[in-house]
């Protein structure tokens, strides 16, 4: 967190301020940004949202195992499912 201070102070001080929340799909790359986020601001200041989206089968426990690795990592996590008016 030091160096994003240093390179991005008004940033840094936003990401202090509330919890940081974090659209994660199950798939690498936001996997990754949660890892990134929970060892730069750790893992009470990180929130984990999962959405099912019901598109694709399976879709509802993508879902669930996102949430559910979020929560290993001791990250408040949420999957929620929308259903298409």
């Amino acid at each position: 967190m030091d160096e994003l201070e240093r390179e991005y102070p008004e940033q840094a001080r936003d990401l202090r301020q509330g919890p940081v929340v974090v659209g994660v799909s199950g798939g690498a790359d936001s996997l990754a940004l949660l890892d990134a986020c929970v060892k730069v601001l750790g893992a009470a200041a990180v929130r984990s949202v999962t959405v099912d989206h019901q598109l694709q089968e399976g879709s509802g426990q993508v879902a669930r195992e996102a949430a559910e690795r979020a929560r290993s990592w001791g990250v408040a996590a949420e999957a929620v499912s929308y259903t298409q008016p």
